[in-house]
């Protein structure tokens, strides 16, 4: 089971925040109740459904993921995600084992094990490019994560040290320039120059 968070995020939240214009106080409460509403109920369901087929549950989330710490270190754009512990909030909620993994990583791992470059050994690597970009990093059939668990992060890699900030502190990072979130900014920010456009 894969609850695809980041795209019921994009669907439900990203147009109200486009509306609204800017982050507001109740947004991280409404991307929490979506994101744990939306998770648990489809779950729920398939365990209702399906239970004794179902062995364990793995959740796919935007990063940085802290894996140890079970947080999402940053989601940019989206304040407060920092403070809550998905461990916490999964690990007991399923009688089932819970699973709790990197976006990027958990499709670098799918494709190295039933993807069409599926492999035995080597390294394998998966650029995921959404409302973030990362990259998921296997090795010989091991997610490669680094001592936090974010050595795909390259979202936050600086382009241009003199560019925009990021919500991470950096300046000029990749997402700034090719996350669906930059787009979407960007269109806003010149839809008024062209009174006459369908969007």
């Amino acid at each position: 089971i894969k609850p695809l968070i980041p795209f019921v995020m994009w669907y439900l939240v990203v147009p109200v925040r486009a509306l609204v214009g800017e982050v507001t106080p109740w947004m991280p409460d409404l991307m929490w109740f979506v994101f744990f509403y939306v998770c648990g109920l489809a779950v729920w369901e398939l365990l209702k459904r399906e239970g004794n087929k179902i062995h364990a549950v793995g959740i796919a989330v935007p990063g940085p993921f802290l894996r140890k710490p079970g947080r999402i270190a940053l989601m940019t754009q989206f304040p407060g995600w920092d403070k809550l512990d998905l461990n916490e909030e999964f690990l007991k909620e399923f009688p089932v084992p819970v699973f709790i993994e990197h976006g990027a990583n958990a499709g670098a791992l799918a494709e190295w094990r039933y993807g069409k470059y599926r492999r035995n050994q080597g390294c394998l690597v998966n650029f995921l490019a959404g409302e973030g970009v990362g990259a998921g990093i296997v090795v010989d059939g091991e997610i490669f994560a680094g001592s936090r668990g974010i050595a795909g992060e390259i979202g936050h890699i600086s382009l241009d040290i003199n560019g925009e900030k990021c919500d991470c502190g950096n300046r000029g990072c990749m997402e700034l320039y090719c996350s669906a979130l930059s787009l979407v900014k960007h269109t806003m920010e010149e839809l008024p120059k062209y009174p006459q456009s369908s969007l």
